[in-house]
Parts: C-alpha cells; sequence; structure tokens
C-alpha cells in the first residue's frame, strides 16, 4: 500500500470522465447562493474519507470483477459520490458525482 499516516492506509483518489467538470459545475452553481465554501468543505471531507477509508464510506453496490473493483455509493450532504476501489491496489475511480438537491434549496 501506499505510505501509512495515523495507521490508515492512503488510496490514490483518481476522478474518471467528466467527475471533475462537474465538481467545477455544482460549486460554481452553489456559490450563486452563497454556498460555495460549505460545497468545498464537503468535498474536503469526502476527498478524506475516500483516501483513508474508501471501504468504509457509503454501501457498496456491486462488482466489476474484471477489473477488480468493488463499485461503492457514499453521500455527505449535498454530494453523492458513485466510486469504485480496486481489490488490490490502493486507488479509487471515481466516476460519478451528483447533488442531492436543487442548490437553491
Amino acid at each position: 500500500m501506499n505510505s501509512e499516516s495515523n495507521g490508515h492506509a492512503n488510496y490514490k483518489v483518481v476522478p474518471v470522465g467528466t467527475v471533475k467538470a462537474d465538481l467545477r459545475r455544482f460549486h460554481k452553481e452553489l456559490m450563486q447562493f452563497g454556498k460555495g465554501a460549505a460545497f468545498l468543505a464537503v468535498l474536503r471531507k469526502v476527498n478524506d474519507r475516500l483516501c483513508k477509508d474508501p471501504r468504509g464510506f457509503g454501501e457498496s453496490l456491486y462488482r466489476l470483477p474484471a477489473l477488480k473493483l468493488l463499485v461503492h455509493q457514499g453521500i455527505i450532504s449535498p454530494l453523492v459520490v458513485t466510486y469504485g476501489v480496486h481489490d488490490e491496489l490502493p486507488i479509487v475511480f471515481v466516476h460519478v458525482v451528483k447533488l442531492l438537491s436543487n442548490p437553491e434549496k
């Protein structure tokens, strides 16, 4: 595994597809409603969980045996993250991010 930090292995978090663009768009939308800073705080929490304990964050959904991935979905409101954790390597692939609700609320 990667370097140890406080007894926890660190996983490399890899955004896939449009994840980075989607996160930027969500942040921009939420900034218009004065929630940009809160969104960034949630994003930091999600990233921390994915780096330190991706198997313990959220619920496991299904396995992709050919890719050696177990797909999970985790939520820290307002963000929903769907990601795969590699069975052998300390890598997390984030492939879908969504907002739980309309940013106006």
